[in-house]
């Protein structure tokens, strides 16, 4: 609760991207002190998380798509959104925004949807997690198999 995660995705459908041109969003994203998620494949490409700075030799390759995984507080998601409107404009690639919070307990969520109304946005929900998944402790049983009768 209180945070807003983005997905910045680069290149989708069928455009590509130069990490060169994600480098740049993540220089911008790194000026204002976002939070990149440690477990992005992104992420792990960089040699200065600090500053968003990805690894030298990489800089010239295309891939067809790539995303990058910001969290920021939820009073920040105007000055985020508005970031990523001024750099996509910079990019050689098209650059779809995604936005995620954790919603009241009847499924309600009334903070980030009314800033992304007030920025133009119609929302629709694009993923619901439910949280049915969970980790468990692997049995000693052997899996049995299940015949068609």
């Amino acid at each position: 609760m209180g945070d807003v995660g983005f997905t910045i995705e680069f290149g989708r459908p069928g455009v590509g991207v130069r990490f060169r041109d994600i480098q740049q969003m993540c220089w911008a994203l790194a000026k204002v002190n976002v939070s990149f998620e440690k477990k992005n494949p992104i992420t792990s490409l960089m040699s200065d998380v600090s500053t968003g700075t990805l690894r030298e030799d990489i800089l010239n390759e295309k891939v067809m798509s790539a995303i990058v995984e910001i969290k920021v507080p939820v009073e920040r998601t105007e000055e985020i959104v508005r970031l990523v409107w001024e750099i996509e404009k910079q990019l050689d690639t098209v650059v779809a925004l995604g936005v995620a919070t954790r919603c009241g307990e009847h499924g309600e969520e009334v903070v980030v949807a009314p800033i992304l109304e007030k920025l133009g946005y119609k929302l629709q929900r694009a993923k619901t997690n439910i949280g049915l998944g969970r980790v468990v402790e692997p049995t000693s049983e052997p899996a049995r198999e299940t015949a068609n009768v």
